[in-house]
């Protein structure tokens, strides 16, 4: 179908080949976009050239989306298949796109999803202006954290604090730990004492060194033998007791009142951790 004589159906094929990754059109499609007497044509065939790695191809979808009276679909389109290529130089396009409301949830999610992998750190007001939305505050703070923009850190932290929903607050507390905030130890213990405790909390205080010594908070098994009495082994993947052992924890830093116990087990076969 590239070589149809109806410009129509020449571009669509190029289009849906660059969506199926067809590497063995990747010839004939660069023939199409440096010899084909059709804009649409060539246009489709440079993009479907870029989704298949022909590097060379990245200018020329620079150039069709800077080009004069260029509609904003195809800007959006060059965008997303540069930046699927690395290629962060339509990054703002790609923020614009991921604050249209328009847009729809999926695909929003898809190029916010993106922004992050790109670290495209100029996306970062518009990603903070989205943690609020119940819906896509998950991905943007997962972006957030990607980017690595210490700018980010004072919106998490004050969405954090009030955060209701557990996959809002898992990424977003994650965000904050891959961003060097240590101030959000605090939050993540405080969440950890919810009736539903935060998810992977207990890893992002291991993350941050929080129970690099037993506490009345918490202890790392693995690496505290004297918190432990009984028949406790311990290698460096972590702990175990095959009959009843005791753990003790010292009363400096711990809560008053009643508590939560929140742990972190990982094993290759099923475990049960049993207290009493």
């Amino acid at each position: 179908l590239l070589g149809d004589e109806r410009p129509a159906v020449r571009a669509a094929a190029a289009r849906l080949l660059g969506r199926l990754r067809h590497a063995p059109a990747l010839g004939t499609l660069l023939r199409l976009r440096d010899r084909d007497p059709e804009v649409e044509v060539k246009d489709e065939a440079a993009l479907a050239s870029l989704a298949l790695g022909d590097a060379g191809s990245a200018e020329v979808v620079r150039g069709i989306a800077q080009r004069e009276g260029a509609n904003l679909e195809m800007q959006r389109r060059a965008a997303l298949a540069l930046g699927r290529h690395g290629d962060a130089s339509l990054g703002g396009v790609l923020t614009a796109w991921a604050a249209d409301e328009a847009a729809g949830e999926d695909t929003r999610t898809q190029v916010i999803e993106l922004l992050g992998t790109l670290r495209f750190s100029g996306a970062v007001s518009t990603l903070t202006a989205l943690l609020p939305d119940v819906r896509l505050a998950p991905v943007a703070a997962r972006a957030l954290g990607a980017i690595g923009d210490r700018r980010a850190v004072a919106p998490l932290r004050a969405q954090l604090r009030g955060e209701r929903y557990l996959a809002a607050r898992a990424a977003e507390a994650a965000a904050l730990v891959q961003l060097g905030d240590r101030a959000v130890v605090a939050e993540i213990k405080r969440f950890l004492g919810m009736e539903q405790a935060l998810p992977g909390g207990v890893d992002l205080l291991v993350s941050l060194g929080a129970l690099a010594r037993p506490s009345g908070g918490g202890v790392l098994l693995a690496t505290s033998p004297s918190a432990l009495a009984g028949p406790w082994t311990c290698t460096a993947e972590g702990c175990a007791a095959p009959t009843r052992a005791t753990l003790t924890l010292p009363s400096g830093g711990a809560p008053r009142g009643e508590v939560q116990v929140v742990c972190s087990v990982q094993s290759a076969r099923t475990s049960t951790v049993q207290l009493g």
